[in-house]
C-alpha cells in the first residue's frame, strides 16, 4: 500500500495512487474535509512518497522508506524542497508574509531531487491578501512545484484560489480505525476506546483531545454520580460537568465545548439504557458499565429515557446558541429524573 503510514482515507489513497501510477499529479491541490481526520498527515506522507531518496527513476512510486535522509528530513520538516506554512500559536491568520515567503522560494529550483512541495495547513486563515498573493503563483506556477491546501473549512477559500486547485475530499474516519487507533496508541481498553471512538465522531485529533483532558477520568466520574439517583447525586452531577469545564480553562467558547461533550457522554449512556429496554443489548457502546445500565434500566421506563435524551439535546442545542452554559446544566440535571 503506497499510503502505508495513514490511517483510513482509502479513498484519497486510491485517488492519488491512480494519479501517482499515470504521472498525472497537478500543480495544486485542496485538501479538504472535518477537523482531525488526516487531511495534513495525508499531505506529509505524500510529500514524503515524492521525495524520498529510494525511489527509482523510471519505475513505479513505492511508499517512503521512513529511513533515508530525505524521509527523516520531512518528518522533521527541515527537507530543503519541503516547506509547510501552519497558523502559528496565538495567531488567527496567515500573514501575507508567510505567502510571500512561498513566492519567494517556489521560484527558485529544488535543491535536490525534482521537485518542491509547499503545504499550508489551516488554509483557512489566510488573509486576503494572502490569497491575492497565492492567486499569482497558481496562474503560472514553475513545473517542478506541487503546493497543497488542507483546510476544514473549503467555504473560506477565496473562489479564484479554490478554482485552480483540484479537490480531494477527506471524510470522518470509521469506528473501527478509530477504536484500533485509541487501543494501540493511547492504550485504552477495548470498552474504553469503543467509547472514545464513538465520542471522537470520525476525528482522531478531537478523540486525543479528549484523552489529553481527562476523558476517561471524567465519564468514570459522571456514570458514578448517576450509580446514585438521589437529589445529593442530581446536585453533584451538576457540579462534576461545571467543575470539569472550567478545569482546562481557556475561554467561555471552550467551557460550553466541555459542557456539550459530557452532555454527549450522557445522551449515550441513556440511548445505551434506552436499547436495553428493547432488548437490544448487543448495540450498546458502553459495554464496560453492564451493572449501572441495568439499574437504571429497572429503575425507569423507556418514556422516562426518551425525556432524559430530549432534555439533553435541548441542552446541547442552547449551548451552541451560546446560552450560560451554568444554567444549561442545572436546568437540565434537574430534570434527569428517571426513579
Amino acid at each position: 500500500m503506497l499510503f502505508k503510514n495513514v490511517l483510513g482515507q482509502e479513498p484519497a489513497a486510491r485517488i492519488f495512487e491512480n494519479i501517482l501510477k499515470h504521472g498525472r499529479l497537478a500543480h495544486a491541490y485542496l485538501f479538504a474535509g472535518p477537523m482531525g481526520v488526516g487531511k495534513f498527515r495525508f499531505a506529509r506522507e505524500l510529500a514524503k512518497i515524492l521525495l524520498c531518496a529510494e525511489q527509482k527513476a523510471g519505475s513505479d512510486l513505492r511508499p517512503a522508506c521512513d529511513r533515508c535522509p530525505s524521509c527523516r528530513q520531512a518528518d522533521r520538516e527541515q527537507h530543503p524542497n519541503l516547506r509547510i506554512t501552519r497558523l502559528a500559536p496565538d495567531e488567527k491568520s496567515i500573514k501575507i508574509n508567510d505567502i510571500r515567503r512561498i513566492e519567494r522560494e517556489i521560484i527558485m529550483k529544488p535543491i535536490q531531487g525534482k521537485r518542491k512541495i509547499f503545504i499550508i495547513n489551516d488554509a483557512e486563515s489566510i488573509v486576503e491578501e494572502g490569497f491575492n498573493a497565492l492567486l499569482k503563483t497558481l496562474e503560472e506556477p514553475p513545473g517542478y512545484s506541487l503546493l497543497i491546501l488542507v483546510t476544514n473549512r473549503p467555504d473560506a477559500i477565496l473562489p479564484t484560489v479554490f478554482s485552480r486547485c483540484q479537490l480531494i475530499r477527506f471524510s470522518p474516519l470509521g469506528d473501527r480505525v478509530l477504536r484500533s487507533f485509541f487501543h494501540k496508541e493511547l492504550k485504552l481498553n477495548q470498552p474504553e476506546a469503543e467509547v472514545l471512538a464513538h465520542l471522537a465522531q470520525g476525528s482522531i485529533g478531537w478523540g486525543c483531545y479528549l484523552q489529553e483532558h481527562d476523558f476517561i477520568r471524567q465519564r468514570a466520574c459522571l456514570l458514578e454520580r448517576l450509580g446514585d439517583p438521589g437529589g445529593a447525586s442530581r446536585s453533584g452531577l451538576a457540579e462534576e460537568i461545571i467543575a470539569y469545564a472550567q478545569r482546562h480553562k481557556k475561554s467561555l467558547e471552550g467551557n460550553r465545548q466541555r459542557v456539550i461533550q459530557q452532555f454527549k457522554v450522557l445522551a449515550l449512556f441513556f440511548y445505551d439504557v434506552l436499547l436495553g429496554h428493547y432488548g437490544l443489548d448487543q448495540y450498546v457502546v458502553n459495554q464496560d458499565q453492564k451493572k449501572l445500565l441495568r439499574k437504571i434500566q429497572t429503575a425507569s421506563s423507556p418514556g422516562d429515557i426518551t425525556r432524559i435524551l430530549e432534555v439533553l439535546m435541548a441542552g446541547e442545542k442552547a449551548l451552541k446558541l451560546n446560552a450560560n452554559y451554568k444554567l444549561v446544566v442545572e436546568n437540565a440535571v434537574c430534570q434527569m429524573n428517571f426513579n
